[in-house]
């Protein structure tokens, strides 16, 4: 039920608004919050939420588990960006805390020596909302 929770949150925030700002116009990430990660895939989670679809990673760092949300499934494949349990990856994305849980928002991953990048610096995701955004059945 935590890991729903948690999930319908990063859809929400990541399908419905700016990432950049929350609807009190409060800063959700930027620099200031911007963290690099290394770790081991733990889970890979594809998330369908009222028509919004979203592929998160549980990415287990040497001290914590954290959630990071990727991106759009489809968008991820077009991408040949695939990952899967036992994978090691770095990820530099922002950092925020919903309850206790925090949540990594992926602007780059790294697997091996390819680079993936997801969002640009200021939070806008490289897929067309419409497009990517939006549950193909998988």
């Amino acid at each position: 039920m935590k890991a729903m929770a948690i999930g319908a949150v990063v859809l929400f925030l990541a399908g419905t608004l700016s990432l950049g700002q929350n609807r009190r116009g409060e800063v959700l990430y930027g620099k200031a919050t911007e963290a690099t990660v290394q770790g081991t895939v733990e889970e890979v989670r594809h998330m369908v939420r009222r028509g919004f679809s979203g592929t998160h990673v549980m990415l287990k760092t040497g001290s914590e588990t954290l959630t990071v949300h990727l991106g759009p499934a489809a968008f991820l494949a077009k991408e040949q960006l695939t990952l899967a349990k036992e994978d090691r990856i770095e990820v530099i994305g922002w950092k925020i805390k919903v309850n206790d849980t925090t949540l990594v928002i992926a602007r780059q991953v790294r697997k091996g020596s390819t680079t993936y990048t997801l969002r640009d610096e200021q939070g806008s995701p490289r897929w067309d909302r419409g497009r990517w955004s939006r549950s193909t059945g998988g």
